[in-house]
């Protein structure tokens, strides 16, 4: 299953907080990685991503939607993460 693919894995990504550094931090972050953010503007790392989550806060949400229970479900929209929707 590729969401278990970086599981276990640390990712460093400077220049986070903002730009295509920040949305670089997104991309192992929403496969379960570790992610440690660097940057020189520490308020502006802080605030981009809110906080980082642990991989079993936002499970649910990403194993819900795959399940076969989510068939019945339809128009739903779920916050996830920094106030972006899946």
């Amino acid at each position: 299953m590729a969401m278990s693919l970086l599981a276990d894995k640390v990712a460093v990504v400077t220049g986070a907080a903002r730009g295509i550094g920040r949305e670089n931090a997104r991309v192992p972050h929403s496969h379960l990685a570790q992610v440690v953010l660097r940057d020189l503007d520490c308020d502006a790392r802080v605030v981009s991503m809110k906080r980082v989550v642990e991989p079993g806060e936002i499970a649910g949400a990403v194993v819900f939607p795959a399940s076969e229970l989510s068939g019945r479900v339809t128009g739903a929209a779920l916050e996830v993460g920094d106030g972006r929707y899946m």
